[in-house]
């Protein structure tokens, strides 16, 4: 039977959906990191079947808390195994609220608000860096760095958008040994390749080889092929390491080659102002993630340009006879700018939390985590049996642990350490695996972590192979 909005709302509330789920978001705060059951175990428990029949709304209400119960817990101070956390709790509310509203980014007409609250956020990090600026939220990192290689691809040769992509064009982009593996889907998608990635090494540090990306550019050019891009990262995933932007750019503007920054997990140092003279007028594209580092819910991510226009001459593709009308609002249409029509309203928690902590809060509380970092890093260093691997530079920190049993074999060591870990619902840490040598890498993204709980982690790990 048919129920208005209206009344099915009021059917919700009368079983007390709110009431429950906020209880059992607050009682989350102080849960376990996770309750750890394998996939089978889980579905045993049989919750999550889908029937032809509907279910009463107190059923569904406790299908949600169960939900709630059984998923990971990003608040828990010792949930370190992304590059995200939990959120603030000022962006759950906007997102409730945007979920309830229900609305596109598209047009100005159907998120009159939303797009002039994205478009202010621009403004700041223009206003940030000192440079005229363009952009839009996209979903996700990876997406912001697909739309940077996107624009260097239009800017290179318009006639793709029309023509296609033929075999005159032999573009070839550049990025270190340490960038998201976001680029060798993009290629893909974008049709250009993964074989046209060229990996330029990484120094002592993990920035970009200079030498080497100069070096492998004259190779590309001696070949006949096309440089498109140099894709360089402020906060690399695994080190947190920070490349040279400042004399990438200037490779790049030598040799007329598009500078994509990305600085998905690095936002802070922009938005805190640590970097902003380094990126003054130094790029052409620039990620940005809110949901990482900067403790957003996911995903708000951000594409912005120094370009004019471009984002609209590259990904406008028509819709002007049924949506983008011409009104008094259509230049504050952002449908146009973006490869995807239905957006979601990201830019609400993102300018709601802004407007809370304000610039300062923001700055302030990466200080608070750059400082727990360098705490940490100085804690392991008395701990007889952790070996840090590198001297950290941003929010990463990346250490092995010796085994007790020198006869055992390192790598699989830690793994095993790893899955202990997972198993005793106290820590959520990641691995890595570079170079034939496996570590732990902890991201320093958890507002709520203290190094009280950092060293109680230490203890916990150490405990487990006593």
């Amino acid at each position: 039977m048919f129920m208005s909005i209206k009344t099915q709302f009021y059917k919700l509330k009368e079983a007390g959906f709110l009431d429950h789920i906020f209880q059992a978001l607050e009682s989350s705060l102080t849960a376990p990191v996770q309750k750890y059951l394998s996939a089978s175990e889980r579905l045993s428990e049989n919750h999550y079947k889908l029937e032809k029949k509907s279910s009463s709304e107190s059923e569904v209400l406790a299908d949600a808390l169960n939900f709630i119960k059984n998923s990971i817990n990003t608040n828990h101070p010792l949930f370190v195994n992304q590059l995200y956390s939990g959120a603030h709790p000022i962006s759950w509310y906007a997102e409730f609220i945007v979920a309830a509203l229900n609305t596109s980014m598209a047009t100005y007409e159907i998120a009159p608000v939303g797009t002039l609250m994205e478009k202010e956020i621009v403004l700041q990090f223009a206003d940030l860096l000192n440079m005229q600026l363009e952009g839009l939220m996209v979903p996700g990192g990876s997406y912001a760095n697909m739309m940077g290689l996107h624009l260097a691809r239009y800017q290179s040769d318009p006639k793709i958008k029309i023509k296609g992509y033929g075999a005159e064009n032999k573009f070839k982009i550049f990025i270190s040994d340490q960038a998201h593996y976001s680029y060798k889907k993009s290629m893909n998608i974008m049709g250009l390749g993964e074989d046209n990635i060229v990996i330029i090494k990484s120094d002592s540090r993990k920035k970009m080889d200079l030498q080497d990306l100069e070096s492998q550019i004259q190779k590309c050019l001696s070949e006949n092929n096309k440089p498109l891009a140099v894709g360089s990262t402020l906060g690399t995933t695994v080190y947190g390491a920070l490349d040279p932007v400042e004399e990438i750019q200037k490779i790049c503007s030598e040799y007329k080659i598009w500078h994509h920054v990305d600085a998905a997990w690095g936002a802070p140092l922009v938005v805190s102002g640590e970097f902003p003279e380094k990126l003054k007028h130094k790029f052409d594209s620039l990620t940005l993630d809110f949901h990482k580092s900067l403790g957003l819910t996911l995903c708000k991510s951000f594409v912005l340009t120094p370009h004019k226009e471009l984002l609209l001459k590259a990904n406008h593709g028509g819709g002007s006879a049924y949506l983008f009308h011409e009104t008094e609002n259509e230049n504050y249409n952002t449908g146009s700018y973006a490869i995807q029509c239905g957006r979601k309203l990201d830019s609400f928690p993102v300018w709601l939390t802004w407007k809370l902590l304000g610039t300062d809060g923001f700055k302030d509380n990466y200080q608070k985590q750059r400082q727990l970092c360098l705490e940490a890093f100085d804690y392991l260093n008395t701990i007889e049996r952790i070996n840090c691997l590198h001297n950290p530079e941003f929010l990463n920190l990346c250490f092995q642990v010796e085994p007790k049993d020198p006869e055992q074999e390192k790598n699989q060591y830690q793994k095993d350490l790893r899955q202990k870990l997972v198993e005793s619902n106290e820590l959520f840490l990641n691995f890595s695996t570079e170079n034939n040598k496996t570590f732990f890498r902890w991201s320093f993204a958890n507002q709520s972590t203290s190094l009280k709980d950092f060293k109680k982690a230490i203890v916990i790990m150490l405990e487990l192979d006593s």
